[in-house]
């Protein structure tokens, strides 16, 4: 079985949509479209289709903006159904690929060991370990 980690990029601003909030944070029947996205990953469809489960969802890491005005009501919507602890929140970058490189640090992190306090305060200890960023 192969394990997964998933990284799911919700920095960004959706600028090309021409609306006033980010596309990740618009509501579907009264539910975010980031937490749709993040509910059906922590689903388990092996049962529901019979078939073998070929992968194993290790993490999911969604990046955020520096104004996520959303993100606490999405921190604890996600709670109620995220009950293994797969999902972890990483500060985005000014770019998507600063993003991707913050969420895939943080997963490298995790499978070697190092334990986040917060979402900014392991810069020094991944220097030590690393001797890298």
């Amino acid at each position: 079985m192969l394990n997964v980690n998933c990284i799911i990029l919700g920095a960004g601003i959706g600028s090309r949509m021409g609306i006033s909030i980010p596309k990740q944070y618009l509501k579907i029947h009264g539910e975010y479209v980031i937490e749709m996205i993040i509910k059906t990953l922590c689903c388990d469809f092996s049962e529901l289709t019979k078939c073998e489960k070929k992968y194993n969802l290790k993490s999911i890491v969604m990046t955020f903006g520096n104004d996520s005005m959303y993100l606490d009501e999405i921190k604890q919507n996600i709670e109620k159904f995220d009950k293994n602890g797969l999902v972890s929140y990483v500060r985005g970058g000014e770019t998507r690929q600063i993003s991707i490189q913050n969420a895939y640090t943080h997963i490298y992190d995790e499978i070697y060991g190092i334990r986040r306090q917060s979402v900014d305060d392991n810069t020094d200890e991944r220097k030590r370990r690393h001797d890298a960023i």
